[in-house]
C-alpha cells in the first residue's frame, strides 16, 4: 500500500525540470528519513568484513541496505525508461543520484544560459521604424515562446506592456461596414462601423490601457483560449479604440464608446454578424429605384415607433449572420402592430430554419425572399413558440389543421380545448399528452364539420366531460 502511494506522488523527471524535481525529491527523501543516505551513501563491506561484524553492526548495516533500495525505489518511479537506463547499474541511490546530477545540471546550465539570453532579447525588443504591426508581434511571440520553452513564467501584464512599447496610435486602422435597416419598409443603407465609455487620457498610459482592456472584457465575459489569442485581441482592442478616439475629435454630432465587439477586428465581426447577402439574384417585380418619398403631404417633425408601442424589445443574433431575418422581423411586427394594435414578437428562427429557397440562414439572407416567404408560408410562428437558437436549425413546419386520413376505431384519448376558423377552414383545438414536442407545441388544430357525425378520427364518438356545481 505505501509503495502504490509513493508511486502516485513521485514527481515525474524531465529534460527541463531537474531543478525543481530535485527539490521535490529532497523535500520527499527527507521526510522518508532517506536523504542523508543518498547524500553521504554508506560503506558496503567485503563478505570478509562482514563476517566480523558484531551483531549490532550486522542489524546497522541491514538498515542501511535496506533504506538504499527504498531510495532507489522510489527515484526509479520518477524515471522515463530511457533516464532509468542510465543509472540501472548504479549499486547504490547515491551513486545514482550523482549521475542523474551530472546529466541534468549540464542541461540546467544550458538552459540557464539560454533564458538569460531570451530575457535581454524581450527587455531590448523594440519596434523597427516602418516595421509592420503584425511583423513585430511575431518577433515578440517568437521570443515569449522561446522563455515558455525553458521554464519561464511570464506575467500577462509585462507581456502585453511590451507588446505597447511601440508608439500608441501607430497604424491606426479605419473601420467601416454596411449594415442593412429594415424599418416598416425593407431598405439598405451604408454606415461606418462604430464600435460603441472611455476617457481620452487612456491613450496615454500603458498601464490605463491594459487595465481598459482587462475591464472591459471582463464586463462582457471575454476568455481567451491561449495567451496568443489574448496578445492578438488586446493588438485589435487597441487599434479600435484609436480608431474610436480619432473619429471622435473629427464629428460632433455623435460619439463613439466601447462595447462587447470592441476585440474584433473587421474581419472577424463581419465574418460572425454581417448576413445580408446583397448580391443575391434579385427577384423580376423589384424595382431598380432606390427607395424615396413621394406623395407625401404633412410630414411630423419626428416619428418615434418605439414610443408608439410599434416594436419589440431589442434582440440578439449572436455569432449568426442573420440580420437579414431580424430586420425582416423587425419590419412585419411593426406593420402588424400598427395596422392590428396588437404587437407580438415573431420567429426569427423560422425563417433561418424554412426560408431557405433563396436564403442562407445564418450565412446571409435578403429582406424581399423573406417577405414574400411570410406571405406564401401565410404567417410566422410567435417566437415563444419557435425561439430562437443562434445556428441553423431543422425546419418545424409542424402547423395547421390538420384534415388527413386517419380510421374511426378508437385507441387514444385527448382533450378538445377550444376551436376556430382559419384560411375558411374550421377546426377543433386539440390538447394531446404526447410532450410539447409534438404537433404545435404539443397540440393539434383538427378540421370539424366534414360532414361525419363521428367527426375527423372519431373524435365525436365518445366524447364526454364533467360539470361541477357552485
Amino acid at each position: 500500500m505505501a509503495n502504490t502511494l509513493f508511486q502516485q506522488q513521485m514527481p515525474k523527471l524531465s529534460k527541463d525540470n531537474y531543478e525543481s524535481w530535485s527539490i521535490q525529491i529532497k523535500v520527499l527523501f527527507g521526510s522518508q528519513d532517506l536523504w542523508e543516505l543518498v547524500t553521504d551513501g554508506y560503506t558496503e563491506p567485503t563478505q570478509q568484513e562482514e563476517a566480523a561484524y558484531t551483531a549490532d553492526e550486522k542489524k546497522t548495516l541491514k538498515e542501511q541496505r535496506k533504506k538504499d533500495k527504498k531510495a532507489l525505489f522510489l527515484l526509479y518511479q520518477g524515471l522515463d525508461e530511457s533516464t532509468f537506463e542510465k543509472v540501472a547499474e548504479a549499486p547504490n541511490s547515491k551513486q545514482a543520484w550523482e549521475i542523474l546530477a551530472t546529466i541534468f545540471q549540464g542541461v540546467d546550465r544550458v538552459k540557464r544560459i539560454r533564458l538569460q539570453n531570451l530575457r535581454g532579447e524581450f527587455e531590448a525588443l523594440h519596434m523597427k521604424e516602418g516595421e509592420a504591426v503584425s511583423d513585430y508581434f511575431s518577433r515578440l511571440l517568437v521570443i515569449i515562446n522561446g522563455l515558455k520553452r525553458n521554464g519561464e513564467k511570464i506575467d500577462d501584464i509585462r507581456v502585453i506592456e511590451k507588446s505597447v512599447e511601440r508608439k500608441i496610435g501607430h497604424s491606426s486602422k479605419t473601420l467601416s461596414c454596411t449594415f442593412s435597416i429594415s424599418f416598416f419598409v425593407s431598405s439598405t443603407f451604408a454606415h461606418d462601423f462604430s464600435i460603441v465609455g472611455y476617457s481620452p487620457d487612456d491613450l496615454t498610459s500603458m498601464d490605463r490601457l491594459i487595465d481598459l482592456f482587462e475591464s472591459c472584457m471582463s464586463k462582457h465575459g471575454k476568455t481567451y483560449q491561449s495567451f496568443e489569442e489574448k496578445l492578438h485581441k488586446f493588438e485589435v482592442f487597441k487599434d479600435n479604440l484609436k480608431h474610436i478616439d480619432d473619429r471622435n475629435k473629427k464629428v460632433s454630432n455623435y460619439w463613439l464608446g466601447l462595447n462587447e465587439f470592441a476585440d474584433l477586428s473587421y474581419e472577424e465581426f463581419k465574418k460572425m454578424y454581417l448576413g445580408l447577402k446583397a448580391e443575391l439574384p434579385k427577384r423580376r417585380r423589384e424595382s431598380p429605384e432606390e427607395f424615396t418619398y413621394r406623395d407625401v403631404l404633412d410630414l411630423p417633425k419626428s416619428v418615434v415607433w418605439r414610443k408608439k408601442g410599434a416594436v419589440t424589445n431589442v434582440k440578439n443574433q449572436g455569432s449568426c449572420g442573420s440580420c437579414w431575418a431580424f430586420s425582416t422581423i423587425a419590419a412585419v411586427e411593426g406593420i402588424n402592430q400598427i395596422v392590428t394594435g396588437n404587437l407580438t414578437s415573431l420567429s426569427e428562427q423560422e425563417l433561418i430554419d424554412c426560408d431557405t429557397t433563396f436564403n442562407h440562414g445564418c450565412n446571409g439572407g435578403l429582406m424581399d425572399y423573406a417577405f414574400s416567404f411570410i406571405i406564401s408560408n401565410g404567417g410566422l410562428h410567435k417566437e415563444e413558440n419557435y425561439p430562437y437558437l443562434m445556428e441553423e436549425g431543422t425546419c418545424d413546419e409542424r402547423k395547421g389543421v390538420f384534415d388527413g386520413h386517419c380510421g374511426t376505431e378508437l385507441d387514444h384519448g385527448v382533450a378538445a380545448v377550444g376551436f376556430g376558423s382559419t384560411k375558411g377552414l374550421d377546426y377543433i383545438i386539440v390538447k394531446n399528452s404526447w410532450g410539447s414536442k409534438w404537433g404545435e407545441k404539443g397540440y393539434i388544430r383538427m378540421k370539424r364539420n366534414n360532414g361525419k357525425p363521428q367527426g375527423l378520427c372519431g373524435i365525436y364518438k365518445m366524447a364526454s366531460y364533467p360539470t361541477k356545481k357552485k
